[in-house]
């Protein structure tokens, strides 16, 4: 124990110690293990020259074609149920915000005593850093792509951890892991998806950053020097837990991947029936002898004429039939009666066509698609309007309990976004001192909840 004597009391004989707020843990003293190396990803990455010449860099590439990422945001971007259930997922993950606390007390159950930390430095530090634009950000990642980036950077002496933030994760690669199974750089480029050969990047196309791999951070960047760490930036990546995953975890919507293509589609078929098919109101005939009686001069007149005589009557006919003021109104056209059959016969006859479009045509596949892409993203759609044991297109909202009851499972299932967001929060507070001056530090996510109406209030304040 790193504690220092102090005194003794001399009534009670009680013992003073002074306790260092610190204490190095067990993990700094344990060498990492040896982590596995996959070699199937070593075929894809190639060995290019970086800008001094003699410099090897790596690239492990996500995808076959190192396009995965591009083709996660255009899922996500052209599908209304996945790109509003992923950031339903994050409002409700985040609610007002992650806050400094101070952790009072934990009873048996788990349940905790917070109080609000006010601390000026804390306080101004995360609004410099525009911390709850990056929490969203993060939770965006994780949720949508399977895994965030935070970049921060050290002041110019190496003490504190001056600033951090969130970059955009599909711009982010690996570098193949070294001997030892660990992965010592991540690169930075927006330029992998613009068809050139992404294995040649390098120059202003490239940010190179070294990694801080999750399991030991603090500890590793506590024991450098600050003079190492002067004006440095490094990267810490999240991954959602996976299998069979040595680089990038997929998302957990992409279980449904076949579902949002099936959501995608429909409405690009929907568009186009509207576009293209031909939906005709009425059938109109009208027989030769119609000119020869009703058109003057008919007989004599050059086709010209007679065909610009036609497109009259057709037009007079279709205007008196179209419109919502000619509705329910009757129309007359002369009739015949052969002197010799007594068959009476009219010169324009007027059928109306009947529709055979199927009302709701594939409204229910899209139904199951999207209940089917919510599950995936282990979202209740009675959130999103949607009761799945109902029939037709969505089958309902359900109850007020239903969306009570599924708001604040929701809000539970996400902590491991929000253990991730204090992870790096964690790192910052124990490198610059904060945690040395607050021990009972903590990060907490207020939000609000619905409440019966018997409460008398329709919300409720809750810390997750």
């Amino acid at each position: 124990m790193n504690n220092r004597f102090l005194h003794v009391g001399q009534k009670a004989g009680t013992v003073f110690f002074e306790k260092n707020r610190y204490e190095p843990s067990a993990i700094e003293d344990t060498q990492q293990p040896v982590q596995t190396k996959p070699s199937e990803i070593l075929s894809l990455a190639t060995d290019v020259v970086g800008n001094n010449g003699d410099k090897a860099l790596k690239y492990t590439p996500w995808g076959d074609d190192n396009l995965q990422p591009v083709r996660l945001l255009e899922d996500i971007k052209a599908c209304g149920v996945l790109n509003g259930g992923l950031h339903a997922k994050i409002r409700l993950g985040i609610g007002k915000g992650v806050m400094p606390m101070r952790l009072i007390t934990t009873d048996q159950n788990g349940k905790e005593t917070l109080e609000p930390v006010n601390d000026p430095e804390i306080t101004e530090w995360l609004e410099d850093n525009d911390i709850a634009s990056h929490t969203y950000g993060w939770f965006m990642d994780l949720c949508g792509i399977g895994q965030d980036l935070a970049r921060f950077k050290f002041n110019n002496a190496g003490t504190r951890v001056g600033m951090m933030w969130r970059h955009d994760i599909t711009e982010m690669r690996y570098e193949p892991k070294n001997d030892k199974g660990y992965i010592e750089h991540v690169h930075l480029s927006a330029r992998w998806s613009e068809g050139r050969n992404w294995r040649a990047l390098s120059g202003g196309d490239l940010i190179t950053l070294p990694f801080i791999n999750t399991q030991n951070a603090i500890s590793t960047l506590k024991e450098m020097p600050a003079e190492k760490r002067a004006k440095k930036e490094y990267a810490m990546v999240c991954r959602l837990p996976d299998w069979n995953k040595h680089y990038y975890s997929d998302p957990l919507w992409y279980a449904a991947r076949k579902w949002v293509e099936i959501a995608k589609g429909v409405p690009v078929m929907k568009a186009a029936m509207f576009e293209n098919n031909i939906r005709l109101k009425y059938k109109v005939v009208i027989y030769a002898e119609y000119w020869d009686t009703h058109i003057p001069n008919w007989t004599t007149m050059d086709p010209t004429e007679q065909e610009d005589a036609r497109k009259a009557v057709y037009d007079e006919i279709d205007e008196f039939l179209a419109g919502a003021e000619n509705a329910y109104k009757s129309i007359f056209v002369d009739g015949k009666l052969d002197p010799v059959t007594q068959q009476r016969y009219s010169l324009i006859d007027i059928e109306p066509i009947e529709d055979s479009t199927k009302q709701g045509e594939l409204l229910p596949d899209s139904a199951a698609a999207n209940i089917e892409i919510l599950f995936a993203l282990m979202m209740n759609p009675a959130l999103m309007g949607a009761n799945s044991f109902g029939k037709g297109y969505g089958g309902g909202a359900g109850s007020g309990s239903d969306i009570r009851e599924a708001t604040m499972v929701q809000i539970m299932i996400q902590e491991f976004e929000r253990q991730c967001v204090s992870k790096k929060l964690n790192l910052v507070a124990h490198i610059n001192g904060w945690k040395d001056r607050i021990p009972e530090l903590v990060w907490r996510f207020p939000g609000l909840i619905l409440t019966t109406l018997d409460k008398g209030k329709s919300t409720e304040n809750m810390v997750s």
